[in-house]
């Protein structure tokens, strides 16, 4: 056995991480954190210790247990009338639907709109947040049978609510209220947005990581930026488009004869300087026209149809497709730029790593 510790506390000191010193690799999935493997803390961090938004409206999502709603309803005052309601998620064509359901699954009470209607009753005009009330109970501390009853009640609003249960109070000033919504407590057992009801996927630690398959983003694959074109890489604003506007593309090219019968066709002046046309023109130059032209060139005078593609269109197709040739990739490579994603803004992880947030 080992010798009994000679103290019984110790206090005062820093936390501290131990850094192994590593040899820095050029690559742009490398990072400061990745090389220190510090980046591996802050992804248990946010995986432990974050809060789940939702990414439809940034409502915080969490989950709690059968538990934890029991000792809520235990913390309301004694002689509190309360209501377990289990959340309805379906779509109805009208309110006989909505009642027929609540009745097929063996309930007598619902709300809408924060209302009570019993199966008999008068139907609601419209479905505006429905729950089944699984229970109405009134708090009774010197019950000992309550506990019971509560607990098969939440089990059962949990089931029917699919994860979702509501803790409703009732008094006579909130009965008569129209809009009572401050009056009921949603729980859910699995992380979910109470308002819209978005179901998140269960994160692990891969997640977090941008140089993983499940946990980088979809659109630059956890680089954080992308690699295109831009009207300044590929424009000279001070020349026209007969003159060579358009940097990538020869006099002589094809696609420049394209231009200039797009030109043509959308009557948009080749002899004024790029800066000074409109911008309507500018953005069909740099995006292109699903219209179809009729074409020549002074190689081929038969006239031929076309669509013009676009200067940046074409450059993004021609440099992500891997049948171009070295030599033209050599050609167009001066006018890539990396631009950030927008999709991820830089972050380089996907949705659901984005949305977890740490205090």
């Amino acid at each position: 056995m080992s010798e009994e510790a000679k103290v019984r506390e110790i206090s005062g000191l820093t936390p501290t991480i131990s850094i192994e010193q590593k040899t820095v690799a050029h690559n742009p999935r490398s990072t400061v954190g990745t090389i220190t493997e510090i980046y591996d803390f802050y992804r248990l961090l946010f995986l432990s210790l974050g809060t789940r938004m939702c990414p439809n409206d940034g409502t915080p999502m969490t989950k709690k247990s059968h538990t934890e709603v029991i000792k809520y309803i235990q913390s309301l005052k004694n002689g509190t009338r309360i209501g377990i309601c289990a959340q309805i998620r379906h779509n109805f064509g009208s309110s006989e639907e909505l009642r027929d359901f609540v009745g097929q699954k063996g309930f007598v009470r619902y709300m809408v709109d924060n209302r009570v209607y019993n199966l008999s009753d008068e139907l609601p005009k419209a479905i505006i947040d429905p729950w089944i009330i699984v229970d109405r109970v009134e708090i009774d501390t010197a019950d000992s049978t309550q506990l019971d009853r509560l607990s098969q009640s939440i089990s059962t609003a949990f089931e029917h609510g699919e994860d979702v249960v509501g803790i409703y109070q009732f008094s006579d000033q909130k009965v008569n209220s129209k809009k009572q919504k401050d009056f009921m407590e949603v729980f859910s057992r699995a992380f979910r947005c109470p308002n819209c009801g978005y179901v998140p996927p269960e994160l692990t630690l891969s997640h977090f990581s941008f140089n993983s398959p499940s946990g980088a983003c979809s659109t630059c694959h956890g680089l954080g930026s992308l690699l295109s074109f831009n009207e300044a890489s590929v424009i000279d604003t001070d020349k026209t488009i007969e003159d060579g506007a358009v940097l990538p593309w020869g006099q002589d090219s094809y696609y420049h004869f394209v231009l200039t019968g797009a030109c043509k066709a959308h009557k948009i002046p080749v002899d004024i300087v790029y800066n000074k046309l409109k911008k309507e023109h500018k953005e069909l130059i740099l995006n292109g026209s699903d219209q179809k032209l009729s074409l020549s060139t002074p190689q081929m005078q038969k006239p031929w149809n076309a669509r013009y593609p676009g200067i940046i269109p074409y450059l993004n197709r021609v440099y992500h497709d891997p049948e171009t040739s070295e030599a033209l990739h050599e050609k167009i490579d001066p006018f890539v730029v990396a631009t950030t994603c927008q999709e991820c803004l830089g972050y380089r992880v996907g949705e659901p790593a984005r949305n977890v947030l740490v205090d």
